[in-house]
């Protein structure tokens, strides 16, 4: 039996017996897309029996999608049952009823008598094994029901659909069903148009109620029982009635709504409670690896546990990242908030300023407190009383982030699974203090001058004390932690040696003393630390090694960044030709930026590192790349950044597939084997160079590269990025849009013959007026939907990192492979046409896109690379006519439009990260890691 997830389509070719005259009911916003994808799972069409599976979270839809569909098709069935509430039903011993009524509604039999439910699976089986019928078994939650009611295909007639709808979807993989279909949110439009049917039984709001309705569809975030609760709520209510009910809402949340998601959580064992609660109140948006870490150290088998919260759709992993519904996690600060309503200090878990304050401030803090998380943005100077912790005996987890006390730390719990305290204040650190479950110490940026002397953390596995500018010393007795993997101590200013112990650290994987200004000596212990892998010792004052000592044969990255020449004592040990030392043998990254370097002073025996696939050069003085990288076989990433004497590319390595040059300000031309056949990717950013971009001419460099590297694909799967100095959308792209971040166009069938290759798409961006901080990084994503399906495409970070600002706007040109959306069967696209969205997604303070085009391309579009030099025309095969531009998708007046460019000027000082397309900022956030 082979399981497949939706392959949803737009293309009502793929069953041919939909209905699509029908008309749905007028309060069905965005079912026919809903239905559309359903029914592809279904496959109306084909005579087996299939069985299929609707999952999502509660109040999403299911019932309703899955009532939508009975009821438009049942009329194809020679028999046809809709069992309603399960889950409910079955809580109250109603299994057999379920099975009677089964019966009876498809054979049209008054009286069905069921005695025990083996017998009412025999007599499902013979009575309905020659029908074709259509059965929906609503609302399932646990494996025995399905198992009673529709146990085997076998059950039934040829051409028999049974449709589940469940919130777990573990269980419809645990049934073997054939398919399985996630009822997902209502798009920004939808929600929109629900919420104003519900709340002023019409299309169109009055003008004075289009921002408040924006803010509860904001809130409800795309939920349809939310939506439909609230606008029903609000129907007939003037308009301070609704701004009284936002802010209550606020605060009080409508309990129908979080009733109904509890529900899920009702469910979970014990352990799988606490860890929801942990996500909701602690970590959603968090790193998934470190969380799970964090979890498995307080015995929650986090591996079972994240795996059953997933299922059961209460939450999801978004870029590493753990996510949940908005209305989910305030569900879960609901609960929490229930355990003790008056006093925070009887919670299990406090997270909000006002909680923890009322606690420290008047010492109220009791053993059921298990988690205090407080990440404020900037240092607050507040008196709160550290004597709060004495009670806090059964604390496992403490965050805090600028939060400052007016005491001493006499105490803090044994219990201490994991420790984050940015800005900790106080020198010391309480003599008493010991945990042999503490995995993770982490005071960045704190006062703390000396940690402790002795055993008191032995199963330490981070320590992080980056930014501590007043830590002069750590004690020998460091080299008892035996488990310790990371050591992380950049810029601790006023350290001056590392300590002897360090050499004993059999476990020690990762090490930073990056920024260690006053630190001049390295141990030579350190280079017998087998297990090291990578090293930083960036912006120190290191010049004295012994060089016999050092073999890292482990070690995978080495930096060097900023060493301003005394980075060749170290550099000089590397092995040479004639070598046969295992020194450096696995170095794989090696950063050597703005270290003053000129061609002549980079180490020749560099090029033995065979094993280096990337290097970094950025901020040298070099007008030639040097000489020695050219035997760097396995080269793959070069970095190039702001090296402001850099006029040519050569000798250029063969193998380099991702090249950042970005403010090369002298460089004129680029090497014609800047990419070769065998290259399987190519990333280059020429951003700010502007006498290469005079030289070569903007578009002609970056059709130049496009067709060097088509050309050299004999099976083109792999995808290609340009950035360079540009304005404008070249007319070779023949759909385009100005001003939006996002545009609809028609993808015309595609002839067998054309041999379409991929999408080449372009867009221009510009940073404008940046003053943000640096540590609020940029990031620039596309996103495409096709028939379903969603793909994002985003600019690689490093391509970002180093551009603060820009002097003029700058072109990003990429290509996707066909071969990139292998879930679409392409062979329908041969019979009709369908819809292509794109979305491009600017992330950080005055980063805007200006403008956008797409094309695709063919293989006859390669051919006529060959033929023309400055002008590009449209490809037969495109067809490019008025039926197939871009048009705006936003469909609703006044509401929810998107903004301009020149719009995202005006409101920029006013607004850290303007908000108004709520679709694309939720997408934006699915792209960007959020920390």
């Amino acid at each position: 039996m082979r399981l497949f997830r939706l392959p949803a389509t737009n293309n009502r070719e793929t069953s041919p017996s939909f209905p699509c005259h029908l008309k749905l009911q007028n309060d069905l916003v965005g079912m026919d897309l809903r239905l559309e994808e359903l029914n592809s799972c279904i496959s109306i069409g084909s005579e087996d029996v299939r069985i299929v599976g609707i999952y999502g979270m509660g109040g999403i839809g299911k019932t309703t999608i899955a009532k939508t569909y009975y009821n438009l098709m049942s009329c194809q069935f020679e028999g046809r049952a809709f069992l309603a509430d399960v889950r409910e039903v079955c809580s109250k011993g109603g299994l057999l009823s379920l099975q009677e009524q089964l019966l009876r509604d498809i054979l049209m039999e008054k009286h069905v008598k069921i005695w025990n439910a083996y017998r009412g699976m025999v007599m499902i089986k013979n009575r309905l094994r020659f029908r074709r019928v259509l059965i929906v078994i609503d609302d399932v939650d646990q494996l025995y029901q399905l198992q009673n009611l529709a146990g085997m295909k076998d059950w039934f007639g040829l051409g028999s659909r049974i449709i589940i709808t469940t919130r777990d979807e573990h269980l419809l993989m645990s049934h073997g069903v054939d398919a399985i279909y996630k009822a997902k949110e209502l798009n920004n439009t939808e929600a929109l148009q629900l919420f104003i049917l519900k709340a002023f039984k019409d299309r169109r709001p009055p003008k004075d109620y289009v921002p408040l309705s924006t803010n509860f569809v904001n809130y409800a975030n795309g939920l349809p029982l939310a939506l439909e609760v609230l606008g029903s709520f609000l129907f007939g209510k003037t308009l301070n009635e609704w701004r009284t009910s936002l802010n209550r809402l606020k605060e009080n949340p409508e309990n129908e709504i979080l009733d109904t998601l509890q529900i899920s959580f009702d469910g979970l064992e014990e352990t799988e409670r606490q860890i929801f609660l942990d996500i909701a109140c602690f970590f959603k948006g968090k790193n998934k690896d470190h969380v799970t870490k964090i979890l498995d150290s307080c015995g929650f088998y986090p591996d079972i546990g994240i795996r059953v919260l997933i299922d059961k759709s209460l939450i999801t992993i978004v870029g590493e990242r753990l996510w949940m519904h908005d209305l989910l996690q305030e569900m879960g600060w609901k609960l929490v908030r229930q355990e003790s309503p008056k006093e925070p200090g009887k919670r299990s878990r406090l997270w909000l300023f006002e909680d923890i304050f009322h606690v420290m401030s008047k010492n109220t803090g009791t053993e059921d407190v298990e988690g205090l998380v407080l990440e404020l943005p900037d240092p607050k100077e507040n008196q709160l009383s550290a004597k709060a912790f004495s009670k806090m005996k059964n604390l496992r987890l403490l965050i805090f982030h600028n939060l400052h006390f007016s005491q001493n730390l006499e105490y803090l719990s044994s219990e201490l699974r994991y420790l984050e305290w940015h800005g900790y204040p106080c020198k010391t650190f309480p003599p008493t203090f010991q945990s042999k479950q503490l995995f993770e110490l982490n005071l960045c940026f704190s006062q703390v001058e000396q940690l402790w002397n002795g055993i008191k953390v032995p199963n330490l596995e981070e320590l992080i004390l980056e930014g501590c500018t007043r830590l002069y010393e750590i004690d020998r007795s460091i080299g008892v932690l035996q488990t310790l993997v990371l050591l992380n101590l950049k810029d601790c200013k006023r350290l001056v040696s590392l300590p002897e112990g360090i050499y004993g650290l059999n476990a020690l994987k990762i090490v930073d003393i990056s920024g260690c200004s006053e630190l001049d000596y390295m141990l030579e212990e350190l280079g017998h630390v087998e297990c090291l892998e990578e090293l930083d010792i960036s912006g120190t004052a290191i010049k004295q090694t012994s060089h016999s000592s050092f073999h890292f044969k482990n070690l995978k990255n080495l930096s060097l960044n900023g060493c301003n020449g005394q980075s060749k004592p170290l550099l000089s040990i590397l092995p040479g030709k004639s070598s046969h030392s295992s020194a450096f043998c696995s170095l794989m990254a090696l950063d050597l930026s703005n270290c003053n370097l000129q061609e002549e002073t980079v180490p020749k025996n560099l090029g033995c590192l065979s094993s280096l696939r990337e290097i970094l050069f950025s901020g040298n003085d070099f007008i030639s790349l040097p000489a020695c990288i050219i035997g760097l076989s396995n080269l793959q990433r070069l970095y190039l950044d702001n090296c402001r004497k850099l006029e040519s590319l050569r000798p250029f390595p063969s193998n380099v597939q991702h090249i950042s040059a970005h403010g090369c300000s002298s460089l004129e031309t680029l090497p014609e084997d800047l990419d070769t056949p065998s290259l399987q990717s190519q990333q280059l950013n020429f951003a700010n160079c502007f006498k290469l971009s005079r030289n070569q001419g903007d578009n002609n460099l970056v059709f130049m590269m496009l067709r060097r590297y088509l050309q050299g694909l004999s099976n083109p799967k792999p995808g290609f990025d340009i950035v360079f100095p540009g304005s404008n959308v070249p007319k070779w792209f023949s759909h385009q849009s100005s001003g939006d971040s996002s545009a609809r166009f028609e993808l015309p069938p595609i002839c067998s013959e054309s041999k379409w290759m991929g999408f080449a798409l372009c867009a221009i961006f510009l940073i404008h007026n940046r003053s943000a901080p640096r540590f609020l990084e940029l990031a620039l994503g596309c996103i495409l939907k096709i028939k379903g399906h969603t793909w994002r495409h985003q600019l690689e970070d490093g391509f970002l990192t180093s551009m603060e600002q820009f002097g003029s706007d700058q072109l990003w040109l990429f290509y996707l492979s066909r071969h990139e959306f292998s879930e679409i069967d392409w062979h329908e696209t041969t019979k009709m046409s369908c819809h292509v969205e794109v979305m491009f997604a600017a992330h950080g303070i005055g980063f805007y896109v200006k403008k956008f085009g797409v094309r695709l391309v063919y293989e006859q579009d390669v051919l006529e690379f060959n033929r023309t030099s400055n002008q590009f025309r449209i490809s037969n095969y495109e067809n490019c006519d008025a039926a197939h531009q871009v048009h705006d998708i936003s469909e609703m007046d006044g509401a929810l439009v998107k903004r301009s460019y020149s719009d995202h000027i005006k409101s920029d000082e006013a607004e850290s990260s303007g908000i108004s397309n709520l679709d694309i900022e939720r997408e934006t956030k699915r792209m960007k890691e959020i920390d």
